[in-house]
């Protein structure tokens, strides 16, 4: 088995993955007002330049623990679940030991 990959590893897992035009197509989600029901967007301006390392610490930032949930959202939303489901596989859930107190 592989270890286990933390949000960011699987969130820049994904955005590698995704070409130039679905990479874009991502962003347009985390700006847009109301398309991420009961998440706040990331302002246009501050996503815009960004490249995929930066995009995920900006999402990171933003959603911190519900980083994944936005993502496997906006994956839902451009019909590429398929993505979602490779990339979910290595992550680490809850009820491992680190998780333990």
């Amino acid at each position: 088995m592989g270890h286990m990959s933390s949000d960011p590893e699987v969130l820049l897992g994904i955005l590698k993955d995704l070409g130039g035009e679905d990479f874009k197509n991502f962003k347009w989600y985390l700006w847009h007002h109301g398309v991420l029901e009961g998440f706040k967007p990331i302002p246009k301006s501050d996503l815009e330049t960004l490249d995929r390392e930066d995009t995920v610490d900006k999402i990171l930032d933003t959603y911190s623990d519900r980083t994944l949930e936005v993502t496997e959202t906006i994956l839902e939303k451009m019909q590429m679940k398929g993505m979602w489901e490779k990339h979910s596989k290595n992550i680490s859930k809850p009820g491992g030991k680190s998780w333990k107190h």
